[in-house]
C-alpha cells in the first residue's frame, strides 16, 4: 500500500507509523532495543542496518522530545577532537 504513495506522502505515512510504534515503547525498551541494534551493524547488510538504526533514532527523538541541531553535532565533534586530537580527525577548513 504504501508503495503507491508519492515520497511526501511516504514521509508523512512514516512518521505517523514511528508515532504509532513508539506507543507500545518504554523508555528503557527503546534504549535497550537500540544497544541491540547497534552490536549487530558486524552482521547486517549495511543498507538495512541503516534504515533500521534510523527509525529507532527517529523514535528515540519523538519519544524524548527532542531534535539534535547541526551548532549542537559540530560541538560534539570539536569536542571530541579537543579531547583527543591524534586519534580524531581535524575540523575542515572553512
Amino acid at each position: 500500500m504504501w508503495r503507491k504513495l508519492s515520497e511526501k506522502q511516504q514521509e508523512k505515512y512514516y512518521r505517523k507509523w514511528i508515532k504509532e510504534t513508539i506507543k507500545d515503547e518504554t523508555e528503557l525498551s527503546l534504549k535497550k532495543h537500540i544497544v541491540h541494534h547497534a552490536k549487530e551493524v558486524y552482521k547486517k547488510d549495511p543498507k538495512e542496518w541503516i534504515a533500521s538504526m534510523k527509525n529507532l533514532v527517529y523514535a528515540f527523538e519523538i519519544m524524548y522530545k527532542l531534535k539534535s541541531s547541526v551548532a549542537l553535532q559540530l560541538k560534539k565533534l570539536d569536542d571530541k577532537y579537543k579531547k583527543n586530537s591524534k586519534r580524531y580527525t581535524p575540523p575542515p577548513k572553512i
